[in-house]
């Protein structure tokens, strides 16, 4: 069966045509809550990690012309390898966008944390936008540095 994204905070995917910037694809609904919540961008939800590659092709069939920032969960403590991680990095490379994900430290990772919304509780929903924000400017400036 084929997904598509079911939600969008803060509107429509077609609500999205007059707005400017890039568009963030999160794994889970309180993932893309946080991201939106904090930064304002429009963010889609794709549910799961198994999702997000439809998710993103389906927002680049659309929008071909915007940047697409994978929030991926970052799944350090999971037995079976970083899934949130390998399956945004897989979605990013099938659409040209890039990833991101919150990054823990040890006592953090011992109590569990893997994505934005547990960075937020965390460390306050301040860190999630410097997180988000940094990798759009990150990428921007290395797409100027190869042009």
């Amino acid at each position: 069966m084929e997904r598509h994204p079911d939600l969008m905070i803060g509107g429509t995917l077609d609500a999205l045509r007059p707005v400017q910037g890039a568009i963030v694809i999160a794994e889970g609904y309180a993932t893309a809550a946080t991201i939106h919540e904090t930064t304002g961008r429009p963010v889609i939800a794709a549910f799961d990690s198994g999702n997000l590659k439809a998710v993103a092709e389906t927002v680049r069939a659309k929008f071909p012309e915007r940047e697409i920032l994978i929030a991926a969960d970052n799944d350090h403590a999971n037995k079976h390898g970083n899934i949130g991680l390998s399956k945004a990095e897989e979605a990013a490379k099938a659409v040209g966008g890039h990833v991101v994900a919150p990054a823990f430290d040890a006592d953090e990772k011992a109590r569990g944390l893997t994505d934005f919304n547990d960075l937020a509780k965390s460390r306050g929903p301040r860190q999630v936008a410097l997180a988000i924000d940094g990798a759009l400017r990150q990428h921007r400036e290395l797409k100027r540095g190869i042009a």
